[in-house]
């Protein structure tokens, strides 16, 4: 692109989008879709009229494709254009995005577009954390690192990038290197306090992000939320939301955060009430021994009513035939009731003169306390999440109890402690967040599995209905008539009392399914629990020879999809991340399995959410259970989307889908609507043999 970005009419715009997809991109050797094209001039649409757009593309739209044209004909036309920015879900996406928009320029032939990829800043070397590491492991001073080679060749590696992220050291990062070396902080990134700031190519990549004149940037959902708030993203102009069914968990997961009960204890009684204060701030120690005394006492009464709140961390129950521990994970403060509201009202009164007595003695002894800064600053973050806290449903944060990382000690310890926990809290609502992206710029929210669009909608808070646009779903491009959907009305439903009935006849019908396949199967599960239990069944139960079952390992995510790609007849049993965002193309997933509909887990956000619908008393008791149904469907049914599509990636694809879940039967009309049109369905095992005879079998047959 040149200097100069000349100024064309909207028309002009409008008329080289067509044409590039008529006739460029069809010449460079892309099939031309009308489901794309359609696509493409909806964005069109919203970014030259500064809207908000919602806008479903099923799979094979190329959604990619689709919204970058439109984004590089605005660059190249408009004089006045900022930057655009597109946001998607993940890393490996961002990465994918950077492959397609140098295809879509290349196309194109635009040269010279300036692309900034911005991740947080985790995901980033510090060459003087690496320098100084270096230091300490040749003057012995560190015992945990003692590999300087290792060390050296990543500082000579880092020396010859052009960026410090951990993708230019992944071969090489072993933990804990990447750990001791990556970035947690900007606060030391200052000209005055770094040697290495002139030439950090973080800094430098900082800089192009914040640089003027047009640029795509390319960011995830999670460093989204901190461009929002640190005001970055006000200099951006449009903006292209991608997987954008995922962005308000994902902006609440990046605003959640922990306080370590532990470490709180630690601050108080071994920090800020140690003898070493005392001796720093001789003229105060009767107000300081009073304040202690009183922190102490509160803190104290605070773990003990926290603990009773939480149904008693110790207590044994017997659950599905096995002794296991009921502990606090996910246990809610912000519900605890009066017993407990009245404690951290008292806690956070004695915080709150703490605070104030950290502020005078900060003005009063400057130097004296640089030793206990660090601490003092903690307690006062502690004291901002207390008096949120205490206003218990008008509090901005919700709060639950969650499991700390238990070390090896206390693996082997049968013994459990309330400080053993956090308090880990998020926004109740990220609606702010949605009011200063949707502010004065056209958006576009897209993904393969957006509506019902109300669900997005309800977490944008206010919308100005001006602007607001909601596209009709651009249907898959795919034909899926050449695929079946079975499903069993008659298999038994999940049910504690009955719970080895239920896992034999899940592990009996996948593999049955399994075995009609010859492999080729993803099973997806909504428990980690579960999943173990069923793929051990079938194990027991024994499979044909040459059926690889794999079992999936967080801990190699991309070994595992890779090992499940190269063999055609392995059998991959998995949850989470599997749902969404992996691509299992041709047939190595010919035969998709769900297990289970995947209604919400009641976790804090959700039982904060019912909590809320019960407590309004205008509402009658039937349009509160209508609401709380409406709310538990919409999850599930994205959540369910997302599962089907991980089956058909291609045209040629030939897909056996399953679900397992005797509920499917019931929610069969009002599910299928949002399920491709042409999707055949069907309850018989022998249909599913037919199938599997016909097209996965016989197409396995002519790959051999």
């Amino acid at each position: 692109m040149p200097n100069v970005i000349w100024t064309q009419s909207e028309k002009q715009i409008r008329d080289n989008t067509a044409k590039d997809f008529l006739e460029i991109l069809p010449s460079k050797g892309l099939t031309y879709r009308d489901n794309q094209y359609t696509y493409a001039r909806a964005i069109l649409e919203a970014i030259l009229n500064n809207n908000i757009l919602l806008i479903e593309a099923g799979v094979g739209t190329g959604k990619s494709i689709g919204y970058l044209v439109p984004i590089f004909e605005t660059l190249n036309g408009k004089s006045s254009v900022k930057s655009i920015l597109i946001s998607t879900s993940s890393r490996a996406l961002q990465k994918q995005l950077q492959e397609d928009i140098k295809k879509v320029s290349e196309m194109l032939e635009i040269s010279n577009m300036p692309v900034v990829v911005s991740k947080g800043i985790g995901n980033y070397a510090c060459f003087k954390k690496l320098v100084d590491l270096i230091r300490k492991v040749r003057e012995k001073k560190s015992e945990a690192i003692n590999d300087v080679t290792a060390l050296q060749e990543m500082r000579t590696i880092l020396s010859k990038s052009d960026s410090y992220e951990i993708d230019v050291l992944n071969t090489k990062i072993k933990n804990p290197f990447w750990n001791k070396i990556a970035l947690t902080s900007t606060s030391q990134c200052d000209s005055n306090k770094c040697p290495y700031y002139q030439a950090c190519k973080f800094i430098e990549e900082q800089a192009k992000l914040r640089s003027p004149g047009p640029k795509i940037i390319i960011t995830n959902h999670a460093k989204l939320t901190t461009l929002i708030k640190d005001g970055t993203l006000d200099e951006v102009g449009t903006v292209v939301i991608d997987e954008a069914h995922d962005l308000p968990q994902q902006m609440k997961l990046a605003l959640t955060r922990t306080i370590s009960l532990s470490e709180l204890d630690d601050v108080i009684y071994r920090g800020f009430a140690s003898s070493k204060i005392f001796m720093l701030l001789p003229n105060d120690e009767e107000e300081l021994q009073r304040l202690r005394s009183e922190l102490m006492l509160k803190f104290e009464s605070f773990k003990t009513k926290l603990k009773s709140n939480s149904h008693n961390i110790s207590k044994k129950v017997i659950a599905r035939g096995n002794i296991k521990e009921e502990n606090l994970a996910n246990k809610d403060i912000n519900t605890g009731g009066e017993y407990l509201n009245s404690t951290i009202c008292d806690l956070a009164k004695c915080f709150s003169e703490l605070v104030n007595f950290i502020s005078m003695i900060k003005k009063k002894y400057r130097q004296e306390i640089s030793e206990l800064e660090k601490d003092f600053n903690y307690l006062e973050s502690c004291y901002e999440v207390l008096m949120d806290m205490q206003k218990g449903d008008e509090s901005a944060n919700i709060y639950w109890l969650t499991k700390n990382e238990q070390t090896a000690h206390q693996k082997a310890s049968s013994t459990s402690s309330i400080l053993d926990f956090s308090i880990a809290y998020k926004p109740k609502t990220v609606d702010n967040l949605f009011r200063r992206l949707n502010k004065n710029r056209a958006v576009v929210y897209t993904s393969g599995t957006l509506a019902p669009y109300e669900s997005l909608i309800s977490e944008m808070g206010e919308v100005p209905s001006s602007r607001l646009r909601q596209s009709q779903p651009i249907p898959t491009t795919y034909p899926f008539n050449d695929c079946l959907f079975y499903y069993d009305p008659e298999m038994p439903q999940y049910d504690d009392p009955q719970h080895e009935k239920y896992i034999n006849a899940m592990a009996i019908k996948v593999r049955d399914l399994i075995i009609a396949t010859n492999g080729k199967a993803l099973v997806l599960f909504t428990s980690k629990e579960e999943m173990k239990e069923v793929y051990e069944k079938v194990n027991e139960l024994g499979m044909p020879e040459g059926l690889d079952l794999m079992l999936q390992d967080d801990a190699n995510t991309a070994d595992c999809i890779n090992k499940f790609k190269s063999n055609i007849n392995s059998c991959l049993f998995a949850t989470g991340a599997f749902w969404q965002g992996v691509d299992f193309e041709g047939i190595t997933l010919s035969n998709l399995i769900i297990t289970r509909l995947p209604f919400p887990v009641k976790d804090a956000e959700i039982r904060y959410k019912i909590n809320m619908i019960n407590k309004k008393e205008k509402l009658s008791k039937g349009e509160k259970k209508r609401m709380l149904n409406i709310m538990n469907y919409n999850r599930m049914l994205l959540q369910f989307r997302q599962g089907v599509g991980r089956g058909k990636r291609n045209e040629s694809d030939h897909v056996l889908f399953s679900c397992l879940d005797s509920r499917f039967a019931k929610y069969k009309s009002r599910i299928s609507q949002y399920l491709p049109t042409d999707l055949n369905y069907t309850t018989s095992m022998e249909d599913v043999v037919e199938y599997s005879n016909n097209y996965i079998l016989n197409s396995e047959k002519k790959l051999a």
